[in-house]
């Protein structure tokens, strides 16, 4: 995420800029570029955005689904909640779900929205503070499931 993922290492700069240097490019344009081309989802059936990078976690007795889209081009993606949030339905019911939770993490702004289905949404209230009347929350920073929003459920999960 063009260094601003907290997985990244000062190791990881270091090798990036010397590689940079040896390739002769920009590593900012090029960044930018290789994210223009590689997030974007024009053409993606909504069951696709949620198929790209899906994993599974268990909190509790709670079965969760977490798929993460990196994108340039957030408003298109959050133009289209209403078909995500039904696709969410739809693997929720068709799987053993209890919590889906979709990241919409916009490289440019630094930070993700979540969309939040089903019958254990409580969990993910108490995680991000989310308000019970809502289905989704744009978190300000957030770009990293492994460690900013798995950790989150965990503690929530227990209490």
């Amino acid at each position: 995420l063009m260094f601003n993922s907290p997985t990244t290492t000062e190791d990881d700069k270091i090798a990036a800029k010397r590689l940079a240097a040896i390739a002769e490019v920009d590593i900012d344009a090029y960044g930018r570029e290789m994210f223009s081309i590689s997030t974007s989802l024009k053409g993606y059936a909504p069951e696709d955005i949620l198929a790209i990078d899906r994993k599974r976690f268990t909190f509790g007795k709670n079965i969760v689904f977490v798929s993460q889209v990196n994108t340039l081009d957030f408003r298109s993606i959050v133009e289209m909640e209403e078909s995500l949030f039904n696709a969410m339905d739809n693997f929720i019911s068709s799987s053993e779900c209890d919590l889906y939770i979709l990241m919409i993490t916009d490289i440019v702004e630094c930070g993700s929205e979540l969309l939040v289905e089903g019958r254990a949404k409580d969990l993910a209230f108490k995680a991000f503070d989310l308000q019970s009347d809502r289905k989704s929350v744009f978190l300000p920073g957030v770009v990293s499931r492994k460690k900013q929003i798995v950790p989150k459920l965990t503690f929530a999960a227990q209490y």
